[in-house]
């Protein structure tokens, strides 16, 4: 009766437990990802940056729990921002994303990684030739 008892308990802790985890918003999970950035200072600095600028102009990043951030609107952000820049800067981006969602799906914040997929330079728009 006990063991009944408290795998209930058990299991309504875990439930609680998993919906506090996945309400936590994007920000706070590339903030708490911004402490684990090391090497040059000027990198550094440019992680912070880009950082910022996700922060800033990344619809819902914010406020939205981090497991609705799908990987369609990541790419979009991407090719927004990043597309009229070299293929260098764009990679460099998608690799900070990656690394911050990655960090995030290994502390089981979220399932998986939504920009898993995409290759460095896969979702660069095609430059129509003149």
């Amino acid at each position: 009766m006990n063991f009944k008892y408290a795998k209930r308990k058990l299991s309504e802790f875990k439930r609680i437990l998993s919906a506090r985890i996945t309400q936590r918003a994007t920000q706070v999970s590339l903030s708490y990802w911004t402490i684990t950035l090391n090497g040059a200072e000027s990198a550094v600095e440019k992680k912070r940056s880009l950082i910022e600028k996700i922060k800033a102009t990344c619809f819902g990043v914010s406020s939205l729990p981090l497991r609705t951030l799908k990987p369609s609107q990541l790419e979009t952000w991407l090719s927004k921002h990043y597309a009229r820049f070299s293929a260098s800067a764009y990679n460099s981006a998608l690799t900070l994303i990656r690394q911050a969602l990655d960090l995030a799906a290994r502390d089981r914040i979220i399932i998986e990684n939504p920009v898993a997929h995409l290759s460095i330079g896969s979702a660069l728009p095609l430059v129509p030739a003149v």
